[in-house]
């Protein structure tokens, strides 16, 4: 503490007994020394305040008030050799303002200035500068002005990550012990805090800057503490037990409003969104969508709404979201958009991604579906998320590491625990790269791995899997050859093969390699035979489609389903045992670069770009209806079984495709029991008929039609007669289809 006084500008009053405050004549100094705690990284100063006690005002007339100003010293300085004419240099604003009249103690906010110093920026002080107009006005202060600074330690290394709906458990074993969490937020959405727990919990929340911004004790139950807000990004929480209390605490994060699911029905004039019921919900806020501009919202209370078609919306696709609510400021999340489409698709809208895709690739395992790369409206992505298809959830998961940038286009399959990623290209754009590189994911480790790579980058890979190697045909660089990877030996060979530059698409058919191939307009399936290296008899001609650019093809119970990359909601579908092409249900939304996914009866049309709107997060599903039964046989060599099949209770007339698949190298299918011959079969004698006989393959096809009756339903039974080749335990499997489906 120190004084410098004009009117004898070389003395020194560092110890005088009071402190003398006068315009341009009298000004103090004071330093407040830095706390060793202040140095802790973790302190959070939550307020500062400088104390003054006033002695007595000279010449101030009643009611006037001596503005005492509070201004950061710049320059270091000595409170023994402190002088008028030596005074160090004070900022010229004043950080801090204080007003005395009569005699007392005062304080002056100097949070700011105290948090500053703890920022890094110097300590000099503080000048008390007389800042009235009023020259004559003195204040006789006491010469030991103090600091108090009210600060707290934040111990947020080693805080644990809060994901929502996912509860954590902490034990509180010692009286006073705070642990600490962060957890992140979507912007604009309503979260509830809290804990459950007999013992009396409180929290503060912290921002980024680990700024204190909230603190609750009793709103929740049990006088547990309930935060419910928006957050806007990441946020802290420490949380400890009232009245020295030990014992258990949940704490959970969770949105404060579900997601609506909404869907819609197609009107002449009007199209109606309806949704279920979302607690907490006081009204919802339904937004149109016109591409990718808002034209229309309105609030409701109910689960209902009519869009009523204008001269400007009429004929055009519109886009609808749905989002719980309380008021404007406490809302939850956009439901998933939905479409002013054809209803009468079989296809049912499911949870959309985290992101927008297409380009993206897509391969399925264990019921979850691996989505990988891609691009959207601001590049191209490299991130890697999986769906679980039973609880209709996503996830994020480390991304691929195999480029800098973004990878799209690539070759990416299941084999036992792995994600095999195999080329792909940068971007679609002019200056892409092609990849050659190969990674493998582990599900289980969640870690990946890199592998053998290409000769050369390819992208837009035709590719199937059968007996633990990878075929593999491209379009673009080298042709006329098949390359073959080897999974267990993690090398590359290539067979020389014509032709391979007609071949679009391929796919994988209970460990058998089909491959689509063009010729002009045309396009049909034919099988590969590894062993030979050579492709066997062309399939069926495609009677209702032109060769085309083509997806990566998914297949369910021997059915190859498969969608243009160019606008389209159709999909195709060839029955690799009987030959025949056939089409399902409509996609809802027409759109081009889209990915297909198979996994156990349903297909999953997944991202894609639709006119208007841009990019998509969005997923369809459609059901196969299909039956599949796999079953295990204990055989021993050269004995004969009889393989029974039953269509099941069918009205009369009514058919259904049974495929039958053993493994030939383990079973030999016979000619059937009951007929003589396969031309006999052919015919449909008794309500069957063959459709494909191939024994060296182990695949029989019957198209059983209800001709037996019994009451008020008719069925169709037929023995296969079969010779096992081994002894042990072999698969067996049974697929019935409605026919046409």
């Amino acid at each position: 503490m120190g004084a410098a006084y004009a009117g004898a500008p070389n003395s020194n009053f560092g110890y005088d007994k009071s402190l003398l405050l006068q315009a341009n004549k009298c000004v103090a100094f004071t330093k407040m020394s830095t706390l060793s705690e202040l140095k802790n990284q973790d302190v959070q100063i939550r307020d500062a305040a400088l104390h003054i006690k006033n002695e007595k005002t000279i010449k101030l007339g009643a009611g006037k008030t001596f503005d005492i100003g509070v201004h950061k010293v710049t320059q270091n300085w000595n409170v023994n050799k402190l002088t008028y004419n030596n005074r160090p240099a004070y900022e010229a604003g004043a950080s801090a303002t204080v007003g005395i009249q009569k005699a007392g103690k005062y304080q002056c906010d100097v949070t700011d200035i105290v948090r500053a110093w703890y920022a890094g920026e110097a300590n000099y002080g503080v000048a008390l500068v007389a800042d009235n107009s009023n020259r004559s006005y003195q204040a006789k202060i006491d010469r030991n002005p103090y600091f108090t600074v009210h600060y707290e330690v934040v111990g947020f290394d080693g805080a644990v990550e809060l994901k929502g709906n996912a509860p954590v458990t902490r034990s509180v074993i010692k009286a006073g012990q705070e642990n600490y969490y962060y957890f992140d937020t979507k912007l604009g959405i309503a979260y509830d805090i809290y804990t459950d727990s007999s013992i009396d919990t409180q929290a503060t929340m912290y921002d980024t800057a680990k700024n204190q911004v909230a603190y609750d004790d009793n709103s929740g139950l049990d006088n547990n503490f309930l935060f419910t807000g928006a957050y806007n990004g990441r946020k802290y929480l420490k949380v400890s037990v009232k009245n020295k209390g030990t014992g258990d605490y949940t704490l959970t994060l969770k949105k404060h409003f579900a997601i609506p699911e909404p869907t819609g029905i197609k009107g002449q004039d009007k199209y109606t969104i309806t949704w279920n019921a979302v607690e907490n919900a006081k009204e919802y806020l339904i937004c149109v969508y016109d591409g990718g501009k808002k034209i229309n919202d309105a609030v409701v209370t109910g689960t209902s709404y009519d869009y009523i078609y204008n001269n400007e919306t009429a004929g055009k696709t519109l886009g609808f979201t749905v989002t719980a609510r309380e008021n404007a400021s406490l809302a939850g999340e956009a439901s998933r958009m939905v479409y002013n489409t054809d209803s009468r698709s079989e296809w049912v809208y499911t949870t959309p991604m985290q992101e927008t895709r297409k380009n993206a690739s897509a391969a399925a395992l264990d019921g979850k579906i691996y989505v990988l790369g891609g691009e959207n409206a601001t590049g191209s992505l490299k991130t890697f998320a999986v769906y679980d298809t039973e609880k209709k959830t996503w996830e994020s998961l480390p991304e691929y590491p195999g480029t800098e940038s973004g990878i799209c286009r690539a070759a990416v399959f299941a084999y036992n625990n792995e994600i095999y990623v195999i080329g792909g290209q940068t971007d679609t754009g002019v200056t892409a790269k092609l990849l050659k590189s190969v990674y493998a994911y582990n599900t289980e480790t969640r870690q990946w791995q890199k592998k053998a790579d290409l000769a050369e980058g390819r992208t837009n890979l035709a590719y199937a899997c059968s007996k633990d190697k990878i075929y593999v045909w491209s379009k673009a660089g080298t042709t006329d050859q098949a390359e073959i990877y080897d999974i267990k030996t993690d090398t590359w060979e290539t067979a020389v093969l014509p032709d391979t530059s007609a071949v679009i698409a391929a796919a994988s058919v209970d460990n058998r390699v089909f491959v689509l191939k063009e010729d002009g307009e045309k396009m049909f399936w034919q099988e590969y035979l590894p062993e030979d290296n050579l492709f066997e008899d062309v399939g069926t001609v495609c009677p209702f489609a032109a060769s085309d650019i083509y997806g990566t093809p998914v297949v369910i119970s021997g059915k190859i389903y498969m969608a243009k990359t160019e606008e389209t909601k159709e999909v195709l579908v060839y029955d690799a045992y009987s030959d025949e092409w056939s089409r399902i249900s409509d996609m809802n939304l027409t759109k081009k670069d889209s990915m297909l996914a198979a996994s156990g009866n349903d297909i999953y049309s997944i991202g894609g770009e639709l006119a208007g709107f841009g990019v998509l997060d969005t997923v369809e599903q459609y059901t196969v209806k299909v039956q599949t039964t796999t079953k295990q046989m204990a055989v021993n060599q050269g004995e004969s079984y009889e393989l029974q099949v039953n269509a099941g209770n069918l009205k009369k007339g009514q058919a259904k495709i049974v495929t039958v698949n053993v493994n030939p190298e383990e079973m030999k299918i016979q000619n059937a029991s009951s007929f003589e011959t396969e031309d006999t079969l052919k015919e449909g004698a008794d309500g069957v008929t063959l459709l494909k006989y191939q024994p060296k393959k182990g695949v029989i096809v019957l198209k059983l039609t209800g001709s037996l009756e019994r009451g008020g339903s008719y069925e169709t039974y037929q023995s296969i007669p079969v010779e096992a080749k081994i002894t042990g335990k072999t698969t067996v499997e049974i697929t019935l289809t409605e026919e046409g489906k």
